[in-house]
């Protein structure tokens, strides 16, 4: 659509704001200019659907309905603000982009340019059609993040080229001598870097390498000093939490390529399948004691989400019809399978697990339609806290409640009863409440009136119950 449309919708909006007779609507009809004006000015109009926006608001001057007026304007500034970050956001990719094209076109080795990645980020913004403006914010976003982790993936190996031409001395896990790592120390790398770094523990202790870019490469790190063959290096010079490290490297390698890792060894700790995993470990260690939030996930691969909200499963001893699941499980010693997968109940799992599960399988339902989020806000199993703490005092919009799951929203739904002292026949609800110190249950659902609540709640409740 083109700027000129947009200009006609939001004048037209203003001129019949300024024929109203009350001054409630002469603003809001002055504010929604500056809103559309602002849209237009930042190349945000096909994002957010502004001509959508400007017919609903003024759908609500021609009506006078000044009782959407707050909401709305709510509404408008949460979109605001949003566009705001994206902005500041698109500007800050740009930044990386260009200062770090500089020196990856100083490099002969390469032929790739970011100039080629922002295209293709563009590209994917265009193929883009409206699916509402909290949807194709989220969308957005998405997009940008992925193009961040290129430039900050892209970023690390310039500088580690450059390092390499420069003969500065550098590791890629500086710790991997002395404490075991984690698929979050990891999971940022590329799978050259994912290289480096697993050999880089054999290079630590004077390995040589029969592979020519791998020796070439150690040979320029000022700390390094290649005595020992290949065939004649022992992996009983390694530490444990070396062992160790090791083996999660290049099973990682494994779970991004779906095959076993190539590794210019040939040691046992580092030929391990795509299946065989850091041993003794789990995905997400409390996923069966805390709520978990998209913050605790979204950094997995795929393959590592499966297997988090799989193990949830196998705490409990279940197996598997899926052989690579239970092979993956049956590698680990935690890992006892007791009960097959057809005589297994989820009666077993407790009312964390079974959230915990949802929010998983959620999100990678999420990621795969590109909507994932990776909000911070939790299943919370904390007794004072809320699942909208301000459900009671402020109209809620799409962005306070798209993150939640549908456990979580029906729990925000019934929380706004609660906080009035209703029970609930639920026994879920009910025990779930029972554990909030801030709730006092002394109404039976069939003496609970209505008439108690304000009209934010009313509002509220009916907003979430239509998202549902």
């Amino acid at each position: 659509m083109n700027k000129k449309k947009f200009a006609i919708v939001g004048a037209v909006c203003l001129m019949v704001g300024c024929s109203s007779d009350t001054d409630t609507l002469t603003e809001f009809s002055t504010t929604m200019q500056s809103f559309a004006t602002f849209a237009q000015q930042n190349n945000l109009d096909h994002i957010i659907d502004l001509p959508t926006i400007i017919f609903e608001a003024n759908e609500i001057i021609d009506t006078k309905d000044t009782d959407k007026v707050e909401r709305f304007l709510w509404e408008i500034e949460k979109i605001e603000e949003e566009c705001n970050e994206l902005i500041a956001t698109q500007n800050e990719y740009k930044f990386l982009a260009q200062h770090y094209n500089e020196k990856w076109n100083n490099l002969d080795a390469y032929d790739f340019t970011f100039d080629s990645l922002m295209q293709e980020v563009t590209t994917s913004i265009d193929y883009y059609e409206f699916a509402g403006v909290e949807m194709q914010l989220a969308q957005l976003e998405t997009i940008y993040q992925q193009y961040y982790l290129g430039v900050e993936d892209r970023a690390v190996e310039v500088s580690a080229v450059l390092d390499v031409q420069q003969g500065v001395a550098t590791y890629i896990l500086p710790h991997s001598n002395t404490q075991y790592l984690t698929i979050a120390d990891i999971s940022h790398l590329s799978s050259t870097q994912l290289r480096i770094a697993r050999n880089e523990i054999y290079a630590r202790h004077g390995r040589m390498f029969n592979s020519s870019d791998l020796q070439t490469y150690f040979n320029s790190q000022s700390w390094y000093s290649g005595t020992i063959s290949a065939e004649s290096f022992s992996d009983s010079t390694l530490s444990d939490i070396e062992k160790t490290n090791v083996e999660l490297i290049s099973n990682y390698e494994s779970s991004l390529s779906g095959g076993s890792s190539s590794s210019s060894t040939s040691t046992s700790s580092s030929t391990s399948s795509s299946t065989t995993a850091y041993r003794n470990t789990y995905i997400l260690s409390n996923s069966n004691t805390k709520y978990l939030s998209n913050s605790d996930i979204s950094h997995l691969s795929d393959a590592n989400l499966r297997i988090a909200r799989n193990e949830i499963y196998a705490r409990h001893g279940r197996m598997f019809d899926s052989s690579d699941l239970q092979t993956y499980f049956d590698s680990q010693i935690w890992y006892n399978g007791t009960v097959s997968a057809s005589k297994f109940s989820d009666s077993v799992l407790s009312n964390i697990e079974k959230a915990n599960v949802e929010l998983i399988s959620a999100y990678e339902t999420a990621r795969a339609n590109g909507t994932a989020s990776t909000s911070t806000t939790t299943y919370s199993s904390s007794s004072s806290s809320y699942m909208l703490s301000n459900s009671n005092t402020k109209y809620l919009a799409y962005s306070d409640i798209s993150h939640l799951t549908s456990a979580q929203l029906r729990i925000a739904r019934n929380e706004i009863y609660a906080r009035h002292g209703r029970m609930f026949a639920s026994s879920d609800l009910q025990e779930y409440f029972n554990s909030k110190s801030w709730y006092r249950g002394t109404i039976s659902a069939e003496n609970f009136s209505e008439s108690v609540l304000s009209d934010i709640e009313k509002a509220n409740i009916a907003f979430i119950s239509q998202y549902e």
